[in-house]
């Protein structure tokens, strides 16, 4: 189970809306930022992502819970991640060759549709999946709350 902590920022009913900060896994490698990687990664910055789910834990604003994606999520969610991009752009880049010869006699051209077509091909696959990535995140049971961390002040009054 993949685990990530993060901070209960709202509180409605029996819900929470959990922040968690976006990483990549370059803090995991011993190549730390020397890589490409990890500039591309500083590059796009880090988002926060936005999740409600039950409040299992009795959570409040600002307590610091571990959230847990399920083991059998991931090979799908992978899926969506990487083979997705990949095979559409593939896919464009073959009908973008396919027209080029159909429809011009000239080599460039065929070449350069093939081009269009695979960078369309990966405009719309990225596109569908910022589009459905959320809503892939809200799936019943995908995500769950494991444990709240300790906090490290306390405040008596």
């Amino acid at each position: 189970m993949i685990e990530e902590k993060g901070i209960v920022r709202r509180v409605d009913g029996d819900r929470i809306q959990i922040e968690v900060q976006r990483r990549s896994a370059c803090g995991g490698c011993s190549a730390g930022g020397s890589c490409g990687t990890s500039v591309l990664a500083g590059l796009f910055g880090r988002k926060a992502l936005h999740i409600w789910l039950p409040n299992a834990l009795d959570a409040q604003p600002g307590d610091t819970l571990v959230v847990g994606l399920r083991d059998e999520a991931q090979p799908g969610l992978s899926a969506r991640a990487y083979l997705w991009p990949l095979l559409a752009l593939l896919v464009g880049g073959g009908i973008g060759d396919a027209l080029g010869t159909v429809f011009f006699a000239a080599d460039t051209a065929a070449e350069l549709l093939s081009i269009v077509g695979a960078s369309a091909g990966l405009v719309a696959a990225l596109a569908y999946q910022r589009h459905s990535s959320a809503s892939a995140l809200r799936a019943p049971g995908l995500l769950v709350v494991l444990r709240k961390e300790p906090s490290l002040l306390r405040v008596v009054t």
